[in-house]
């Protein structure tokens, strides 16, 4: 479970810097807010992905290339070892995968 939440933390977190959701100008951290920040970012500072510990993804074949990036990035692989990495069945084969425990995460657009 806790594989999986840090899986989906991994993939918002991407997706909010690919779709540029920081904006400058934007106020400064209160300083307890700074403190909070500070104090998640140490607990999870630690934490690395392999590609052994990499969620088993699967998803639309629509988001291939985001998840060739996300394997590039969180493993800090070439485009071509990420390629290898990355195998994905079509939204309702997705779906299927997750139910019967063959996949951790899915990348899709709609149920």
């Amino acid at each position: 479970m806790m594989r999986k939440i840090l899986a989906l933390s991994a993939v918002l977190l991407m997706l909010s810097a690919a779709f540029g959701c920081a904006k400058e100008g934007v106020e400064a951290n209160t300083s307890e807010n700074a403190e909070t920040t500070a104090a998640d970012n140490s607990k999870t500072a630690d934490f690395l992905f392999t590609e052994e510990n990499l969620p088993r993804l699967d998803g639309s074949t629509a988001n291939i290339p985001m998840a060739v990036l996300m394997a590039r990035r969180l493993l800090g692989v070439s485009e071509e070892e990420a390629d290898r990495l990355v195998s994905f069945s079509t939204t309702p084969n997705a779906y299927i995968n997750l139910i019967e425990n063959r996949a951790d995460l899915l990348l899709v657009y709609e149920a």
